[in-house]
């Protein structure tokens, strides 16, 4: 065996990236070999992604967390690193992550697309809108085995298995102008115009994809008022007016107390991502009511934050009676 095709063999069995890669593995002390169940459990959680899988599902599943001496979140972002790990480009896996056939039936309703079919025919159609699958799929990172990961998974002695050590720090890479991100261009345009047009109900849901899209791209501060914005809507009652004649645009209300409601999903959203960002109720009403004041809103954003702490407590999770009801009667 010659010398180079030794050294491929040795840098597969050792986790180390090929040679010409951007960044190399540091050796690996003898200590640092990883005993036969160690290498087991590896195999195992590395298992989870032989699909596209959310990383950060599987860091906060409580049966990982058992299974190693470290942060299962320390170990991905040392696999990603290591490229045995990669972020999943799969529109499809992103589109139904987290969504059963009658969740893709809804969301085909909502977007004026025909609900028959079966759960593929149906994520085909939604791909029609949103081709990427960032607008309408899971928001968060999807990590996958790389084909090197998959070949290391078969095969090779588990005591030539080494865990992949840290890799130096990357530079961080300049940040893009705005103008670049075309999907956060395209977002706050639309934003922009259903909002001129009164079109509040559909201003909401574009809110609502502009977070999703900011979350992804790590900035929770942004994404947080956003979502501030979609439940302030809710609580409004925002009202679609496209179908209305253009003379009684001026004249009917954007609002409807009657819609009032709130979506016990997006209260979640709104409390993991404050959690993640060490928020105190206090700043959290702070950031609530500076976005409530910036728009023009039927009942004041006092109130409003009032209502939508009840919900973020959990006080209104034991209503058996109809929530939205309830929620319209704190209003009034």
């Amino acid at each position: 065996m010659s010398a180079r095709i030794k050294d491929r063999v040795f840098r597969l069995l050792r986790f180390e990236p090929p040679a010409d890669l951007r960044f190399r593995a540091a050796p690996v002390p003898p200590a640092g070999r990883m005993a036969r169940e160690d290498v087991v459990r590896l195999r195992n959680l590395l298992a989870e992604f032989a699909r596209p899988n959310s990383s950060h599902a599987v860091a906060r599943s409580a049966y990982w967390k058992e299974q190693f001496r470290e942060p299962v979140e320390t170990i991905l972002k040392r696999l990603k690193a290591q490229g045995i790990l990669v972020e999943a480009d799969d529109p499809r896996a992103r589109i139904s992550r987290d969504r059963d056939e009658s969740d893709l039936r809804v969301l085909c309703l909502e977007l004026g697309l025909s609900p028959a079919g079966r759960a593929e025919q149906l994520v085909e159609r939604l791909l029609t809108v949103d081709p990427s699958g960032w607008l309408l799929g899971y928001p968060g990172e999807l990590l996958q085995c790389s084909k090197t990961a998959a070949r290391m998974m078969i095969g090779p002695k588990e005591e030539a298995f080494q865990f992949p050590p840290p890799d130096p720090p990357a530079p961080r890479a300049p940040t893009p102008p705005a103008a670049r991100d075309l999907i956060w261009t395209l977002l706050t345009a639309r934003a922009e115009k259903t909002a001129r047009e009164g079109n509040l109900a559909l201003c909401r849901n574009v809110y609502l994809w502009m977070a999703n899209h900011l979350i992804r791209r790590d900035k929770r501060s942004q994404a947080l008022r956003a979502l501030c914005v979609v439940c302030i809507f809710d609580l409004c009652g925002a009202r679609n007016r496209s179908d209305l004649p253009t003379l009684k645009h001026e004249t009917q209300s954007r609002f409807d107390a009657t819609l009032a409601s709130l979506d016990p999903s997006l209260v979640r959203r709104v409390r993991g991502l404050s959690r993640e960002m060490h928020l105190s109720m206090n700043e959290l009403r702070h950031i609530f009511l500076r976005v409530g004041r910036r728009l023009e809103l039927p009942k004041h954003a006092v109130k409003l934050w009032a209502v939508f702490q009840l919900a973020f407590v959990g006080a209104l999770d034991s209503v058996d009676d109809d929530r939205n009801r309830v929620l319209r009667r704190l209003l009034e």
